[in-house]
């Protein structure tokens, strides 16, 4: 594969059709490409090469899956831990104090009064458990507590 499409295959056949007029390459002409084959022992050797490549490859990629599920983990815990030991200068807000709180459904969209599609929409009837669900698109977040 990688020698029938190196620059020096391309080479070949381009000086093999020459012209302006549509070629037909002839089989005889095409068995005439030579290229370097290295001998079997070497094949073999760069094959395991690549295999272990492949492989520690594949073992990094679980290990990076692994990572990110722990440092999740681990950013959940510290999240939990920040809102349920305040740091020092922290103060009790009444939720009324930092959101607006309207009754009814979900705003159009078109209401840029209400809502311009950056700050999430969340009704009482979104809020499940210890779960959140965006009104817009579904997701689900957690509220911890």
């Amino acid at each position: 594969y990688y020698a029938l499409t190196s620059d020096a295959y391309k080479e070949f056949i381009n000086n093999l059709s020459d012209g302006v007029n549509i070629n037909n390459l002839k089989f005889d002409e095409l068995r005439e490409y030579t290229f370097n084959l290295p001998p079997l022992p070497e094949q073999h050797r760069i094959v395991t090469i690549l295999d272990e490549a492949f492989a520690a490859i594949a073992k990094a990629k679980e290990n990076a899956e692994k990572n990110l599920v722990n440092a999740r983990g681990v950013f959940e815990a510290y999240l939990q831990s920040v809102f349920t030991n305040p740091a020092i200068g922290w103060e009790k807000k009444k939720l009324c104090e930092v959101a607006e709180i309207k009754g009814g459904g979900t705003p159009s969209k078109a209401v840029a009064k209400y809502w311009n599609g950056t700050i999430p929409w969340v009704s009482p009837k979104d809020m499940k458990c210890k779960e959140i669900f965006d009104a817009q698109d579904g997701s689900r977040g957690n509220v911890g507590g």
